[in-house]
């Protein structure tokens, strides 16, 4: 870290910077990376809403007929959630089918023959494919609150939540109905409840959607992830490239170890800083009243300049200390392949990180997140996911800023005195002890 030239390292920093941003990867990599983020949030949401289609033939196997008849009715005609606006219950293009309803269609039949010989018979009848599966509601299960699904397939979880749903509501409202309620008076007992969800910060409210306030957390949370490790990684390669190729000793005549190391991470840093203002400004158009489904969402996000702000202080923090470990990992190796069989060990902690997201998102303000969020290694992440969830005080973010500062301060320290004995050692890999004279020797 001594004997360090401003010019040379902004020399460096440029070449860095320039040789990157001019590459088609940048480019694609840019664009690339919203999209994957919120694929990667959306698409399993989105298959396993997925509608399925077709018809199925259903059997209720009950010797309560009034039960079997209620059962069938809410199988096939599910409810539906009404239009809001006009407050009729009749099914408009704004109704929906409610959370958790199948959205395959069901052909049901009520059998109230519950004996040994016809519960054989039924799944007899599957084999042969008459019916595709049967409910079986016998007075045992009925007293035991249980039920028997046998169908040729049990594994759509959506499918059996969904008719455990319709027999619940069906046994329900006969049981009201047994009690002398009317059937309207039953309906209204067991209508459904919209949540709109308010945030409440520092006086002031803000209308949200539960689903679009987990994209913004997880989305802000893996472009940190994504982009710390690969520009990190960008560093490593960077440097192993330039050693096995011998360029290194042809820099290293002109510069310092130090000015090479800061250059490259300078350089290396301000090209991740390109990315994120480009994905600003495209989530800035992208909010553009022209854009409204993309505006709502951003809208809803509980993002603000603020959190923009945070996130590059948190990025240039965590990018710093995470490029300055991959630096010297980067100077110990000899070749790429050595330097993705040790890469693991630096990127652990921004992997399990990673990991602790989601429930730093459903408790933000817990102990044990908080304690997390105070962790160098794993603050970049954790802490910015804590400041879209639910925005911690100011001296906790001001801690943690201060914390991956300093870390990152005395990992430089360490980092360059590695840096500038092994970039100029080639063969074998250093051991811990080699490693340790190094630092000494520096």
């Amino acid at each position: 870290m001594h004997n360090m030239t401003l010019r040379n390292v902004w020399l460096i920093a440029k070449r860095e910077y320039l040789e990157r941003v001019r590459t088609k990867a940048f480019l694609i990599f840019t664009l690339l990376t919203p999209a994957l983020a919120i694929t990667w949030a959306v698409l399993p949401s989105l298959m396993l809403s997925k509608k399925t289609g077709g018809t199925q033939h259903l059997v209720v196997a009950t010797a309560n007929v009034e039960l079997g008849s209620a059962i069938k009715a809410r199988i096939e005609e599910p409810p539906v959630d009404t239009d809001s606006e006009s407050g009729t219950a009749q099914q408009s293009k704004q109704a929906k089918q409610v959370p958790g309803v199948n959205d395959t269609k069901y052909r049901v039949d009520v059998d109230t023959n519950v004996s040994d010989e016809e519960r054989k018979a039924l799944q007899a009848r599957i084999d042969s494919k008459q019916i595709d599966a049967f409910l079986w509601l016998d007075q045992k299960s009925l007293d035991n609150h249980s039920l028997t699904y046998t169908a040729r397939s049990v594994a759509d979880f959506i499918e059996l939540n969904s008719l455990n749903s319709a027999v619940r509501d069906a046994l329900t409202k006969q049981r009201l109905h047994a009690q002398g309620l009317s059937p309207a008076a039953v309906e209204d007992v067991l209508k459904r409840f919209k949540i709109d969800t308010v945030q409440w910060t520092e006086g002031k409210a803000t209308k949200t959607d539960r689903d679009i306030q987990f994209l913004s957390v997880f989305l802000l949370g893996f472009v940190m992830y994504m982009t710390v490790m690969i520009f990190g990684m960008s560093v490593m390669r960077s440097i192993v490239q330039e050693k096995t190729s011998r360029i290194m000793e042809v820099l290293m005549s002109t510069v310092s170890a130090s000015d090479l190391m800061a250059g490259k991470i300078l350089g290396v840093g301000a090209v991740g800083l390109t990315q994120i203002a480009i994905w600003g400004v495209m989530g800035t158009v992208a909010a553009s009243p022209g854009a409204t489904m993309a505006a709502k969402i951003i809208k809803q996000a509980n993002y603000s300049l603020l959190t923009l702000v945070y996130f590059a202080l948190f990025f240039l923090a965590g990018y710093f200390l995470y490029s300055s470990l991959c630096a010297a990992l980067g100077a110990m190796v000899n070749s790429e392949q050595e330097a993705q069989q040790v890469q693991m060990f630096v990127m652990m902690p921004l992997i399990i990180s990673f990991m602790f997201l989601f429930f730093a998102m459903k408790a933000p303000n817990d102990p044990t997140v908080v304690i997390v969020s105070m962790i160098p290694f794993a603050a970049p992440i954790i802490m910015i996911t804590r400041i879209v969830a639910q925005t911690p005080p100011v001296w906790q973010i001001a801690l943690s800023l201060t914390i991956m500062v300093v870390t990152t301060y005395l990992v430089l320290l360490v980092t360059s005195r590695i840096y500038r004995v092994g970039i100029l050692m080639y063969g074998k890999r250093p051991t811990l002890p080699e490693i340790i004279k190094w630092i000494k020797y520096a």
